[in-house]
């Protein structure tokens, strides 16, 4: 055999190799890239089911924000049949829209500053903590249920604060959003008095 017989052969061997390597690659990314290009296409379908969880892991626990949602509306007003005419904050809705996570956490902020003005006001504690509830309840600011509610809220913005996954839809975080401001309004009433 020849030199250049020798290097062709061991050229044709290499890029052999080569093909043989390229072709295990793309064999290997074949169920991964399918199973992108599948989920890309059906994006809006898996967003909707992904809206449709209820449950999820949060800490060693499982926790609903639903079920806090429930609670904060049962407990957002003493009088089941007093109507709240809640006003529309369009950028919070816009944020809702597009970040329900961070619409729902922003409507919380609010309540914690109307809170701390209230609080500040009549001599009470600066931050919504549980020392908070108790002299918001002593001091005739909330009801019981009213403080419920907030307690409720206060645990659904932790939910979805504090978690990884992005699970929280804008319908919940519509729902979060109104029953944040039927409470607010209630502290800005105490405001006035």
């Amino acid at each position: 055999m020849t030199l250049w017989g020798y290097l062709a052969q061991q050229s044709e061997s290499i890029y052999l190799e080569i093909y043989r390597t390229t072709l295990d690659f793309i064999v290997d990314l074949s169920w991964p890239l399918a199973l992108i290009v599948i989920i890309f296409i059906l994006r809006k379908q898996v967003r909707h089911l992904i809206g449709n969880i209820k449950r999820i892991k949060y800490g060693d626990g499982e926790v609903e924000f639903n079920e806090f949602l429930d609670e904060a509306r049962q407990n957002s007003t003493d009088d089941p049949n007093e109507n709240f005419v809640i006003p529309q904050d369009e950028r919070l809705i816009r944020l809702a829209d597009s970040y329900p996570r961070f619409a729902v956490v922003e409507a919380y902020s609010r309540i914690e500053k109307v809170a701390a003005q209230l609080s500040n006001k009549l001599g009470g504690p600066r931050y919504i903590r549980n020392d908070w509830f108790s002299w918001a309840i002593e001091n005739n600011v909330l009801s019981k249920t009213q403080i419920n509610a907030l307690h409720s809220l206060r645990k659904a913005r932790n939910l979805s604060a504090h978690s990884d996954s992005e699970w929280l839809t804008p319908s919940q975080a519509y729902e979060f959003i109104d029953i944040a401001e039927s409470i607010l309004i209630q502290l800005k009433s105490k405001m006035n008095e």
